[in-house]
C-alpha cells in the first residue's frame, strides 16, 4: 500500500481525471443536486475535523488517452475540500492499474 502525501487540491482539479468521463464541474453538480444531505454534514464534518481519509488516485486499467491519472475513491472529499477552499488534500496515489 502506498503512503498517503498531502497534495494541492489544484493538483486534483487540473491533472486528474474523475473517472467517469465527466468534468469536475459536473461531478460536483451532480453531487450537490443528487446527495445534499450527504455533502452538507461531509463539509461539516471536514470543517471541524479536517480530512482523515486519503483521496485514492491510481492509473485506470486500459489507461487514459491523455495519460492523466484517474480518482478511484474520494469525489465527496473532494467537492467539500473545494466548498471549503482548502488549499491541500491528503492523497493516496496507487501506481498500478486497478484489477478488472
Amino acid at each position: 500500500m502506498s503512503e498517503v502525501r498531502e497534495l494541492p487540491l489544484s493538483y486534483v482539479l487540473n491533472d486528474v481525471a474523475t473517472g467517469d468521463g465527466h468534468s469536475w464541474q459536473q461531478e460536483f453538480r451532480w453531487l450537490w443536486t443528487h446527495d445534499t444531505g450527504k455533502m452538507l454534514t461531509l463539509v461539516q464534518s471536514i470543517a471541524e475535523n479536517g480530512i482523515y481519509k486519503a483521496i485514492e488516485i491510481g492509473k485506470p486499467a486500459g489507461g487514459d488517452p491523455e495519460g492523466r491519472p484517474r480518482m478511484w475513491g474520494g469525489h465527496h472529499r473532494v467537492a467539500a475540500a473545494v466548498a471549503l477552499q482548502l488549499p491541500t488534500i491528503p492523497v493516496r496515489f496507487y501506481l498500478e492499474a486497478a484489477a478488472a
